[in-house]
């Protein structure tokens, strides 16, 4: 049977001319400190749009669920679950590893200073990034142009032609960096992979993402009452929701959760909270 309705609203707009902040970089180093994070997003403003009190948000040592929480006066769960391109976290690790070899082989100096480098790579959503091995290579390339002489436009590199099968083209332009959290030294360039903006195939992707997530939350069996949480903040989901709603309707149409309530979170500003409801079996 199909869900009775979708709840959606923007959690920004929820509470009128407040504004919803999320940090840069999530708290990855610490999975707690992560749930806690997520849940302080926006429990709080769910709970001022349906009326009810919310305190004591706390991790749960003895998990699933990973957070717990008191509404109202009683004690309830929330269990997180992050949706993810294939292979997206291992591929960050390999691109921050990259960039630091690069930056590490540069002169630093006034030359490097307030330049962005952009390098496009041909395959974003290869099984693994191919990227080890030529870190010398691009940080020659950089050099070169960043002793050759001041540019105050942007430029097009050229590229060697060991780089032609795995990087597209190269990009340095200048950019105002001061104060900016992704460069750890005032006078290192920034570089960024396109990389990252991960190609996603709804119809071929979702089925697998989506199914596995939940297929594991199915054998949970709590004793406390609970929401499950599905959240996102990649850049490929921004323009899929609909899709990722769609697919995890459909699984949960064909199975019972224990959990009382299941929500779609997408960090992207306005994206807001989605609820899917089911029938009367109760999700």
């Amino acid at each position: 049977m199909r869900p009775k309705w979708l709840i959606s609203f923007d959690l920004a707009a929820a509470t009128g001319s407040a504004r919803l902040r999320l940090g840069r970089d999530l708290p990855r180093h610490s999975k707690p400190e992560l749930e806690r994070y997520l849940v302080n997003s926006f429990l709080p403003i769910l709970a001022a749009h349906e009326g009810f009190t919310v305190s004591g948000i706390r991790s749960n040592e003895s998990d699933p669920p990973d957070v717990l929480f008191e509404k109202d006066t009683a004690t309830h769960g929330i269990e997180l679950s992050e949706v993810l391109p294939v292979n997206r976290l291992e591929k960050n690790a390999i691109l921050n590893e990259t960039r630091r070899s690069i930056v590490q082989a540069l002169t630093v100096g006034e030359t490097t200073r307030n330049q962005a480098v952009t390098i496009t790579l041909k395959s974003n959503y290869a099984p693994r990034i191919q990227l080890r091995g030529y870190e010398s290579t691009l940080a020659a390339v950089l050099e070169r142009h960043f002793t050759e002489s001041r540019h105050t436009t942007s430029v097009r590199l050229r590229l060697p032609a060991e780089l032609e099968e795995s990087v597209h083209s190269i990009f340095v332009a200048p950019q105002d960096l001061a104060g900016d959290p992704r460069i750890a030294r005032e006078n290192e360039p920034l570089l960024v992979f396109s990389a990252q903006h991960t190609l996603v195939a709804p119809d071929e992707d979702f089925p697998t993402i989506i199914d596995n997530l939940l297929g594991r939350k199915c054998l949970h069996r709590l004793a406390t009452p609970s929401w499950l949480v599905l959240w996102s903040s990649h850049y490929a989901f921004a323009s899929l929701k609909q899709d990722i709603i769609q697919r995890i309707d459909a699984f949960v149409q064909t199975h019972e959760f224990t959990y009382e309530r299941l929500f779609y979170f997408h960090m992207f500003p306005g994206d807001g909270l989605t609820e899917i409801i089911r029938d009367d079996r109760g999700c």
